[in-house]
């Protein structure tokens, strides 16, 4: 409403005359002012101005006002000049009065204003991160990949965390009662990780680069980039589940002292992934969903009092 207010407004034919009023206009711009207004601003124009405001006045609604710039000058002088012709000299107004205002949005090669082209100009840009991709996707499981971007993040509550914020007295990992508890221990160095890491890697055929926590997250987030393909997806599943599984385990005995061997926990590991998989519904058309004899994972699901036995055929690397 106030938008149309305003173009019809600014926008309205003026009526013509049939009488003259220029007398009614006796103080009027002379041409040499006219030609002045059009010369380039000088620094002693900018500057004089500028020391013509009063100290407490602002020239702009940024907290600063006309004192500060003037104790000052000697150090933003320039900058100041500069900004200020920058201003005027970028300004390329040139009224026409044969054409009809109208507005233009300057923020997209169209100059079609949409809220889409106004977020993408305005939204900060800043480089893919490949990691989301083993964290969100179809087929995930949400409170596992909750876990797992916390993981990647370094932003679980540690033991070396929670010492340093003098939270508990020891920062002795609690899987294996030898080592500082960090992410990097926790989940790749703990000699509990390793064994359920090491099991489900042989129990699903795979070679992973066991380096370091960092360098398994970049392989696997570059490795396993497909969407569509259920090889891939098993894949990020299995890596999240882990992850979720020993995280699990060591809240357990943090909060319940309740203790669990670690072929209980790859246990659970694989019967999580076999539940999740069978229920997911995939066409066997897809990439990567085959039944093989050997080679495979037996995916076994007991429901009472029937045995549905599903196999899926993973890749040679897939973690």
């Amino acid at each position: 409403m106030v938008v149309s207010f305003f173009d019809q407004l600014l926008s309205a034919l003026q009526p013509s005359l049939t009488y003259d009023i220029t007398p009614l206009y006796q103080n009027t711009i002379s041409a040499s002012s006219t030609t002045t207004m059009f010369l380039p601003i000088s620094n002693v124009e900018i500057k004089t101005t500028l020391f013509s405001i009063p100290d407490n006045k602002a020239p702009r609604p940024d907290g600063y006002n006309a004192f500060f710039f003037k104790k000052c000058w000697s150090i933003i002088g320039a900058d100041f000049i500069a900004t200020t012709k920058y201003f005027f000299y970028t300004i390329t107004f040139f009224p026409n009065s044969t054409r009809k205002d109208h507005y233009v949005w300057t923020g997209h090669p169209s100059e079609t204003f949409t809220v889409a082209f106004a977020w993408e100009l305005l939204r900060e840009r800043k480089p893919t991160n490949t990691m989301h991709q083993l964290l969100w996707y179809k087929g995930c499981i949400p409170c596992q990949s909750f876990i797992m971007w916390l993981a990647t993040l370094g932003c679980l509550s540690t033991m070396d965390k929670l010492h340093i914020t003098r939270i508990i007295t020891s920062n002795t990992c609690m899987l294996c009662d030898q080592h500082t508890e960090t992410h990097e221990h926790l989940f790749f160095q703990c000699p509990y990780s390793t064994f359920v890491w090491n099991t489900v890697s042989n129990e699903a055929h795979v070679h992973c680069p066991f380096a370091t926590w960092d360098r398994l997250l970049q392989w696997a987030s570059t490795v396993y980039m497909k969407k569509n393909d259920i090889t891939h997806m098993i894949a990020r599943l299995m890596l999240s589940t882990i992850v979720y599984f020993i995280w699990h385990e060591r809240n357990n005995r943090v909060f319940h002292n309740a203790f669990q061997l670690p072929s209980a926990t790859v246990d659970a590991i694989l019967q999580r992934i076999r539940i999740h998989i069978t229920n997911m519904g995939y066409d066997r058309s897809q990439s990567g969903y085959e039944y093989y004899s050997a080679d495979s994972i037996l995916l076994r699901v007991r429901i009472n009092p029937r045995v549905f036995i599903c196999k899926i055929k993973l890749p040679l690397y897939c973690f």
